[in-house]
């Protein structure tokens, strides 16, 4: 009884802000920050695999050059003008940074940069048909790094549903090749519906990751700024007492 009273005495010089008890809401905050600073990386695990036979790789490869690129040399930017044209939002995404010096236009630096994307999408495939072999986990690392990229876009109104237009657009444009020997023609169609889907489908993965990084990034600074004010208030009211 004699030290509850005795402490009541020496309230003021004996509660300081590094001996208080932290306040029903700061303990919540910090519990919230604590977990979002150790959330579990986000992991992966492919609900499929790209499953081409050495037929289906010999076939891609033989005709990238001879047939793809020789009869379509222009596909990847043909498909990225069809894909934009059928989702006009993403002619603003893809105008983001593109800044006008007064010699060129709007409509002509859009066209540019759509034909680097377009080099870019050809770089990428020739890169996993050639280097990676069409390797499932390698075409799926390098998929994943795109797809993450592809977040940086989503301030200026990327949408994932821009990949199934691309996509449709593009087995579109592959099915117009002509070939010689048409049993060759089916295996590379299939060959390629599985490349682009699953190249699809794990640049999704990326994405998500990317933007579930970004959104646990601005949760850890809004919790750390809301534990900042907090202790800011205590100290003032503690300063008052």
């Amino acid at each position: 009884m004699g030290s509850c009273q005795s402490r009541q005495r020496r309230g003021r010089a004996s509660i300081s802000p590094a001996a208080r008890e932290p306040s029903t809401v700061e303990k919540s905050l910090r519990n919230v920050f604590a977990f979002s600073v150790n959330m579990v990386p986000f992991h992966f695990e492919p609900l499929c695999q790209l499953d081409l036979s050495e037929k289906q790789k010999e076939i891609v490869k033989n005709h990238w050059t001879t047939t793809l690129l020789a009869q379509k040399p222009d596909l990847f930017y043909t498909t990225m003008v069809f894909s934009v044209n059928q989702s006009p939002k993403m002619n603003d995404v893809i105008a983001a940074g593109c800044q006008t010096d007064g010699n060129a236009t709007s409509e002509f630096l859009v066209s540019a940069k759509m034909e680097r994307m377009a080099m870019g999408v050809r770089d990428f495939f020739a890169r996993q048909i050639f280097d990676n072999n069409l390797d499932s986990v390698l075409v799926a690392n390098d998929a994943r790094d795109i797809g993450a990229v592809h977040a940086s876009y989503a301030q200026y109104g990327f949408k994932p549903a821009f990949l199934d237009i691309w996509q449709s657009n593009a087995i579109e444009l592959l099915q117009g090749l002509l070939f010689e020997d048409l049993d060759e023609k089916v295996v590379f169609l299939s060959a390629w519906r599985q490349i682009i889907g699953y190249v699809s489908e794990l640049m999704m993965v990326g994405y998500d990751a990317k933007m579930q990084s970004i959104r646990a990034g601005k949760r850890r600074a809004t919790i750390h700024e809301q534990i900042e004010t907090q202790n800011l208030i205590t100290r003032r009211i503690m300063s008052l007492v």
